[in-house]
């Protein structure tokens, strides 16, 4: 990416625009509720609703233009309106370091005066319901935001902005602020910090960022080391693969940028951290790039957003370059030499302008120079401690998930597997949108939105690891003996690449006739040319976890092998089943968003022990 200094001058000049519009237009009220963020999205098609400044009562879903209305939708409104005040107080701060226009210092002044005098006004809630109990939710209760994670998340846009002009604040004033804002919300988030979670690190990093800004090392001290301090997070909540235990890409960098953002307030203010924790940060800021496909994606399994890769999180290693320096340079000029376009999250949204420079590279790295700069390619790799593992070689890259660390975020998709090809998406993890969406709990987080077996129609209940076995960089195999309560449910997947594709073989073992069906969903742009067989009835059997939603459902007349020729960007790719004794459907099935229909095979065998045979040939 090169980025000329008109590039940052016209970025100014677009975060200048958003200072006026609330000098002009801030508005608030400690009498609003602030609304759970997850559920800002379309029911119909899992579409983010979207925020408009001047219509906090009508809200649009930015797929298919359903209007929502009511006090949930205004709820999640004022979430998102404050979310962006106070963000735009960094970006105030650096604009008064840069130009000494005193606006910006006295904009800053003005709207935390505003939640200072008000905060013991605000109620006490969680996800817009007043509470009594601090820990009612995993969330938590807050005040100003939603639940204590934004609450949290709030108090470190506010210490980033006041860090970065501190030498021009009257202590007096910080001392006001300290004791009617920090200290009540500190009060109100440290009984939080009850386990090794993502919320609780936040919490942590918000508290020692509001302590290193004042001053106050004991307090630091106390919420950096104990049981569930930011120290044994990062011990215990990141795997010896560089993984946050969740098992969520996006929570991955989510729980990261936590830990960079503590990092980054022990290098402004000198407190020490060991070497051991801040090399252990390095090797978990590095482990994506192992983990993701060749063209910068990253596998998407459990929760999260759809469609993330490397350049999403590339505001974090802005952040890590303030702390490593040299140590993350060949890994930023990667990312940013990387011509896709960047895909985005949906909430607590990074600021990029124009969808390309990091509010982060502004403050940390503008004068950068990422020439001759670089990783060489990624090779095969297995996470055993995260039951990942990836193959590649120079056009095939096949990820795996065998299993899982624990039941927080997870999805019941074991052997699921995400395939790129020359690039391009044969078949990708969904993700799913907000978790309040109808289309995330009925379709995203079943079992049948994934690439595995389903036994009797049912969703997946087990969460345990898996085991990755026969690994080179050409295979693997992966499997699982817990997918079913009280049933014996074993499965192995075995992947071999090879210069032209690959073959998939998916063995399951139960213990009597149970139906099985094999499930693989091609992306959207990949269409179907033509198929070595004819239909017969759309008799699917069931309908409910997920299956409800799968649309020109048809079946296959009996035969034993079917070949589908599919239109690969332009290329043939021919893949045959092996279909002896077992019925074959295809269907459309929702993509993320849901206006989008991936194509979906499904094979079904009711032997109690089944092989599906899958090869998959790349013509030229």
């Amino acid at each position: 990416m090169n980025i000329k200094n008109q590039d940052f001058l016209n970025m100014q000049k677009d975060m200048e625009k958003e200072i006026d519009f609330f000098l002009e237009n801030f508005s608030d009220s400690p009498e609003k509720l602030s609304g759970w963020g997850h559920d800002y999205f379309c029911h119909i098609d899992g579409g983010a609703l979207i925020f408009d400044y001047e219509k906090p009562h009508e809200h649009v879903c930015s797929v298919c233009g359903k209007i929502y209305t009511g006090i949930k939708y205004d709820q999640c409104w004022t979430y998102t309106y404050r979310y962006n005040v106070m963000y735009s107080l960094t970006k105030a701060a650096y604009l008064f370091k840069e130009t000494k226009n005193k606006k910006f210092f006295n904009y800053i002044i003005s709207i935390l005066n505003f939640y200072s005098d008000n905060y013991k006004n605000f109620k006490v809630q969680a996800k817009g319901q007043i509470v009594d109990n601090l820990t009612i939710d995993v969330g938590g209760a807050s005040k100003i935001m939603p639940q204590g994670l934004n609450e949290a998340i709030m108090l470190i846009r506010i210490t980033n902005a006041l860090s970065l002009i501190k030498s021009e604040l009257d202590p007096e004033w910080i001392d006001k602020i300290n004791e009617n804002l920090f200290q009540p919300a500190i009060n109100l988030l440290n009984p939080q910090r009850v386990r090794i979670h993502n919320i609780a690190l936040w919490i942590g990093t918000a508290i020692a960022s509001v302590a290193l800004l004042t001053g106050d090392n004991e307090k630091v001290n106390e919420v950096y080391s104990g049981e569930f301090g930011i120290k044994n997070q990062i011990d215990k909540g990141f795997t010896d693969d560089g993984f946050w235990y969740e098992g969520s890409i996006h929570y991955n960098y989510f729980a990261l940028e936590g830990v960079v953002n503590f990092l980054l307030f022990a290098e402004l203010y000198n407190y020490n951290i060991e070497d051991r924790v801040k090399d252990k940060v390095l090797d978990i800021l590095k482990a994506p790039y192992e983990y993701a496909f060749d063209n910068l994606m990253l596998p998407n399994p459990n929760d999260g957003w759809p469609n993330l890769g490397l350049k999403t999180y590339s505001f974090i290693y802005y952040i890590a370059y303030k702390i490593y320096g040299d140590k993350i340079l060949d890994l930023i000029a990667t990312i940013e030499k990387n011509e896709d376009p960047r895909t985005d999250v949906a909430l607590s949204k990074p600021y990029y302008y124009k969808n390309y420079i990091p509010l982060e590279r502004l403050l940390f790295a503008k004068d950068l120079n990422l020439s001759n700069k670089g990783l060489s390619p990624g090779k095969s790799k297995k996470f055993n401690n995260s039951s990942y593992v990836i193959l590649k070689n120079n056009k095939v890259n096949i990820f795996a998930k065998s299993g899982h660390q624990t039941k927080s975020h997870a999805h019941p998709d074991k052997m699921n597997i995400e395939v790129s090809i020359n690039g391009k998406f044969l078949t990708r993890d969904l993700s799913n949108p907000g978790y309040g969406s109808t289309i995330c709990n009925e379709w995203n987080r079943e079992s049948l939105s994934h690439n595995t077996v389903i036994i009797n129609g049912k969703s997946h209940e087990m969460i345990e690891p898996g085991e990755i076995e026969n690994f080179t960089q050409n295979s693997f195999s992966i499997k699982s003996n817990s997918i079913y309560l009280n049933t014996l449910s074993q499965f192995e997947r075995n992947i071999i690449l090879n210069d032209n594709g690959f073959t998939d073989e998916f063995r399951v073992n139960t213990d009597d006739n149970k139906t099985k069906d094999w499930i693989f969903h091609i992306e959207s742009e990949v269409l179907l040319k033509d198929i070595s067989a004819k239909f017969s009835n759309d008799n699917i059997i069931f309908d409910k976890n997920g299956y409800q939603h799968l649309k020109e459902i048809n079946k296959f007349e009996p035969k034993d092998s079917i070949i589908f020729n599919w239109d690969f960007y332009g290329k043939n790719l021919k893949n045959i089943l092996d279909t002896s004794n077992k019925e074959v459907y295809i269907a459309k099935s929702y993509d993320n968003p849901a206006n989008k229909f991936r194509t979906t095979i499904i094979v079904r065998s009711n032997k109690n022990q089944e092989i599906f045979k899958n090869i998959w040939i790349m013509e030229e």
